[in-house]
């Protein structure tokens, strides 16, 4: 537990440092900067360092420990600088957060996801520089997330990656941080615009508590989805600002490429990204300043890698394959049309109708929604509950919020949130993918039809919203003591990775670590067996170029 503790203490100072060296380097007006866009520049810089990294170097744990103690470096010659956030407010959220964190953490069972091609990635990741063909080792592995390539920066001791999970601890701790920051900076202002932000950020903030109260729910998808939900934050600070609104803008900017980055899905929120534009007027000091290059070097490496990964720019669409380099595998797109299925329920279908014919014609919706209504129902309970209570008690020292001369940003906003969702529920309409964009959708809803328009008024009536939030931690608490009460084995902080038996053979040059398989399904993935695993190799050749970059092919059927 105090390995723990040090480690999350000395790996947030790193992410100040990186935050708030870039942060100085390309924001503009980067002196109205708060804590929580440090934060939130640290996420980027850090991840934009190690993808760089990558195309040159493996991001090894001595490399990771550079990285890491240059940023503690960073942020302790920057000291001076940050001594006006690190106020006795910030910190007692941080110990506060931080403790409950340990909750959070202990002994979690991994995400789902983790063992099958999470950590397999992460492994590639801090054992080779960037891999051409990694998608034909393993299909998933063709998706690039930043946020596996930012997970990597976390391997920090040889051959244990036991410390991967802090990352999403310091996730915990800042988007909490980002909304109780908004909630104190808005709570007592009288004007239409702040008591919009500060109910976006607590009813977000009880929504991320109740629903994320285990770690193992966080695999890509919920740093992806909260991303979203903070670039729409940002979002409305633009919309509502002058004086710092190209602030914002970039800011907005930063929160959006690192969703879209993350989870492919959110990309048509690029239509806020050109709203936004619109909204600067774009301004030429943005558009020709180091910030824009450093957000164009950041989208072309990301790119670049998906390229080098699949031999296509931009993974599932058929058109960015054009080009189709010898590591192209054309039957790669097939197979992310396979994984697709799936995720429509087709498992559980107990008709007639043949796999063809269940995707045709949404065949397939009374599936899916008999499978996945309880857990939509859940999620919008969750969401809508803190809402209701709240209106219930709205009967004196209410207030107003007038946003009609909003009302087109917020339409905007609604139309980009329903062509995400459209293209979520057609591709790929798992609840956990998409539910920020139900949630959001709800929210901007109520906003137009002024369902918010006489409301609890928090300068009045704060026990009320401090009573509620405080359950919402109540609930967090119990669900993880729970969870841990219920653990059967010896208790520990750190999680348990499923052991796997593996045979290795030297084939030209390279160690090739082939899965035995036992009769649990977790044992057929390859978790952190070491670089190079798969569950066969008879079906591609791997070699080593003369610079040492790894080609992976895929034999043609």
């Amino acid at each position: 537990m105090v390995e723990y503790l040090i480690l999350l203490v000395f790996l947030f100072m790193s992410f100040l440092g990186h935050g708030s060296f870039i942060s100085n380097l390309i924001i503009i007006n980067n002196k109205n900067l708060s804590l929580t866009d440090i934060i939130l520049v640290g996420f980027f810089s850090l991840s934009f360092l190690v993808t760089f990294i990558h195309f040159f170097l493996p991001i090894s744990y001595q490399l990771n420990i550079i990285i890491h103690t240059i940023g503690i470096l960073l942020f302790i010659l920057n000291i001076k600088n940050l001594k006006k956030y690190l106020n006795k407010f910030s910190i007692f959220i941080f110990i506060t957060f931080s403790l409950l964190s340990i909750l959070f953490f202990y002994e979690h069972k991994p995400n789902e996801d983790f063992g099958f091609y999470h950590l397999p990635y992460i492994v590639n990741f801090t054992s080779e520089k960037v891999i051409f063909g990694l998608n034909s080792l393993q299909i998933s592995q063709g998706y690039n997330s930043m946020w596996l390539n930012l997970h990597s920066s976390f391997y920090l001791f040889k051959n244990e990656f036991k410390h991967l999970y802090i990352l999403n601890s310091i996730f915990f701790i800042s988007v909490i941080f980002i909304f109780i920051t908004e909630i104190v900076n808005n709570f007592n202002k009288k004007n239409s615009e702040n008591k919009l932000l500060f109910l976006f950020s607590f009813i977000f903030l009880l929504f991320f508590i109740i629903k994320f109260s285990r770690i193992n729910s966080y695999g890509i998808d919920v740093p992806g989805n909260f991303f979203v939900i903070i670039s729409i934050l940002y979002f409305l600070k633009l919309i509502n600002s002058n004086e710092k609104r190209l602030l914002f803008f970039q800011l907005f900017i930063m929160s959006i490429t690192l969703a879209i980055t993350i989870r492919i899905m959110n990309l048509p929120l690029i239509m806020l990204l050109l709203y936004s534009l619109y909204l600067v007027n774009f301004n030429k000091k943005i558009l020709l300043s180091k910030f824009s290059l450093f957000i164009l070097l950041f989208g072309t490496f990301y790119l670049l890698q998906q390229f080098i990964y699949t031999g296509c720019i931009l993974i599932p669409s058929n058109i960015s394959c054009f080009i189709k380099p010898s590591w192209f595998d054309p039957d790669y797109l097939a197979s992310i049309k396979r994984i697709l299925f799936v995720n429509h329920s087709y498992g559980v279908y107990q008709g007639t109708l043949s796999i063809k014919e269940y995707h045709e014609k949404f065949n397939w919706v009374p599936t899916w929604f008999n499978r996945n209504s309880t857990e939509i129902v859940e999620f919008i309970i969750a969401f809508s509950l803190p809402i209701l209570l709240l209106k219930v008690f709205a009967r004196k020292n209410n207030f107003m919020i007038n946003e009609k001369k909003m009302i087109f940003s917020y339409f905007v906003i609604i139309f980009s949130l329903i062509i995400c969702s459209l293209l979520w529920f057609y591709n790929s309409p798992v609840i956990r993918m998409g539910n920020h964009f139900i949630m959001l959708l709800i929210f901007f809803l109520l906003v137009v039809i002024n369902f918010f328009k006489v409301f609890l008024d928090p300068a009045y009536n704060k026990k009320i919203y401090v009573f509620i939030f405080a359950l919402s931690l109540i609930f967090f608490v119990n669900k993880n003591v729970s969870r841990i009460n219920s653990i059967e084995f010896e208790k520990n902080i750190w999680p348990n990775f499923k052991k796997v038996n593996y045979k290795s053979e030297i084939k030209n040059g390279l160690n090739l670590n082939l899965i035995i398989a036992g009769s649990d399904p977790q044992t057929t993935v390859c978790w952190d067996i070491p670089f190079i695993c798969r569950n066969s190799f008879g079906d591609i050749d791997i070699q080593k170029s003369k610079l040492g970059y790894l080609f992976i092919y895929k034999f043609k059927n």
